[in-house]
């Protein structure tokens, strides 16, 4: 089984297209869940939870009430002892944000992409144009704080990456050298590098923010995202 995390906008639509055409199952964000850490999730939660999961694994019929974290180790043990588990790959965000694949085994790979063109896709400035999220959250400025916190968790999630990866225990893959460092994780993934093309350009994000809003988001997250750069 590989295990995957990336923030929203790190390019997750493309890595599990391209696993399902290399003849991967995958298992795309189940961990897609409004609660607050170690609160009780709710049935709505579960039922959401529960479309991402089908076809792969039930959830225990004798545990009537789950956490985020009692979640995660479900669908981690439940995709371990899969009968494909040697050609499933897990794709979460916020599992990776809390902190939760510290506690496997396997190298998990993180997928981090520079936060300006992360967050300038996740917030509908990529190849789906909405301007919804950041109208919801109240405005850019707003919407940019729940995208470094609770909603995209870049900044909670690309430490975690550093901090594991600096331990040996993690893989890195920058968006930007997408395939030079894929290329480093060796003959246990599929070469779903072919074909990836880096389109990162600032007059995109131009675009769809002000100067304002672009230096906030490098001001939150020019330090770790310099450290992302040196490895």
């Amino acid at each position: 089984m590989i295990i995957m995390s990336g923030t929203g906008g790190s390019g997750g639509t493309f890595i599990c297209s391209r696993f399902r055409r290399c003849g991967w199952k995958t298992c795309v964000r189940p961990d897609k869940i409004n609660n607050p850490p170690g609160k009780v999730i709710t049935k709505e939660t579960i039922k959401t939870y529960k479309n991402k999961t089908k076809g792969l694994f039930s959830l225990p019929s004798k545990i009537k009430k789950f956490t985020d974290e009692e979640l995660f180790k479900v669908t981690y043990k439940e995709l371990k002892h899969h009968k494909l588990s040697n050609k499933i790959m897990l794709f979460c965000m916020r599992w990776g944000g809390l902190g939760y694949l510290t506690q496997i085994k396997e190298k998990p790979i993180y997928v981090i992409r520079n936060p300006i063109f992360a967050f300038n896709s996740y917030s509908g400035g990529g190849w789906r144009i909405t301007n919804r999220r950041v109208e919801n959250a109240g405005g850019p400025i707003r919407w940019a704080d729940l995208w470094f916190g609770k909603v995209g968790m870049w900044i909670s999630g690309t430490q975690y990456a550093l901090d594991e990866y600096n331990k040996g225990k993690a893989h890195i893959v920058r968006y930007d050298r997408f395939k030079e460092d894929w290329l480093k994780i060796g003959k246990s993934v599929p070469p779903i590098y072919k074909n990836f093309v880096c389109k990162d350009k600032m007059s995109k994000v131009k675009k769809k923010f002000s100067s304002d809003v672009i230096d906030y988001v490098k001001a939150k997250t020019d330090s770790i995202w310099g450290e992302v750069e040196k490895i």
